[in-house]
C-alpha cells in the first residue's frame, strides 16, 4: 500500500518536517532567554515529562497495531502528527533527564565527548554530512555491522577531537583567527625602550 502512495525514493515529506524544524528553532533560539535549564530542572516538569513519554510509547504502540491508523498518525515519509506529539514530548523528557544528571560530577565527565560535540553541532553536522558522502566511494560495501560500528565511533571520534582542537585554540568564530594564534599586541613596557 505505501508503494502507492509514494514514489520509489522517498525518504521525507519536507513540508510536514517543518513542524519540528521551525518551532525547534525559535527555543534555541530563545532557549536562554526563556530559561529553559531550569524550566528542566524542575521536578514537577521532569515528572510531567517522563509521563507523558510514558503515555506516548503506550499510545503508540495501540496506534501502530492499526494499520489505517499508523499511515496518518504515525506515518515516517509524511510525518504524521502522532510523530510530532512524540517528539515534542519525548525529547524535552531526554533533555530534562540529562539535565539533572548533568549536576552529578560522575555524569558529567562520562557526557562530556557528547556535551562538547554538542557545543560544536553545526561543525559535526558538517563533518558528518563530508563523512556520510565520501566514506561509501573509499570503503568497499555491503557494510556488516562490525565495519558499520568503527565507522560511526571514528565519525563520532573526528567531530569529537575537531571540537577539542576549536575549544583549545579558542576559535569560538570560524571567521576570526583562534584566539591562541592571533597576534598579541605590542605591551607597553616594550614601548618604552
Amino acid at each position: 500500500h505505501a508503494a502507492k502512495l509514494y514514489p520509489a525514493g522517498a525518504t521525507a515529506n519536507w513540508a510536514a518536517w517543518q513542524a519540528l524544524f521551525v518551532p525547534a528553532l525559535v527555543v534555541g533560539w530563545k532557549w536562554q532567554d526563556w530559561n529553559i535549564d531550569a524550566r528542566l530542572r524542575r521536578p514537577r516538569v521532569l515528572l510531567t515529562l517522563v509521563l507523558g513519554t510514558a503515555a506516548v510509547y503506550g499510545a503508540g504502540r495501540d496506534v501502530a497495531r492499526m494499520a489505517s491508523a499508523d499511515e496518518f498518525l504515525g506515518a515516517k515519509i509524511d510525518f504524521g502528527p502522532a510523530r510530532i506529539v512524540a517528539a515534542w514530548v519525548v525529547l524535552p523528557a531526554v533533555l530534562a533527564v540529562i539535565t539533572l544528571l548533568l549536576q552529578y560530577g560522575w555524569f558529567e565527565r562520562a557526557a562530556h565527548p557528547f556535551v562538547i560535540v554538542g557545543t560544536r553541532s553545526l561543525d559535526s553536522y558538517v563533518l558528518q554530512s563530508v563523512a556520510l558522502m565520501t566514506i561509501p566511494v573509499v570503503v568497499l560495501q555491503p557494510w556488516g555491522t562490525a565495519r558499520a560500528t568503527v565507522i560511526t565511533l571514528a565519525v563520532f571520534a573526528a567531530c569529537w577531537a575537531w571540537a577539542e582542537f576549536r575549544k583549545w585554540a579558542g576559535w569560538s568564530k570560524l571567521h576570526r583567527p583562534p584566539a591562541r594564534f592571533r597576534p598579541r599586541p605590542p605591551s607597553a613596557s616594550s614601548n618604552r625602550c
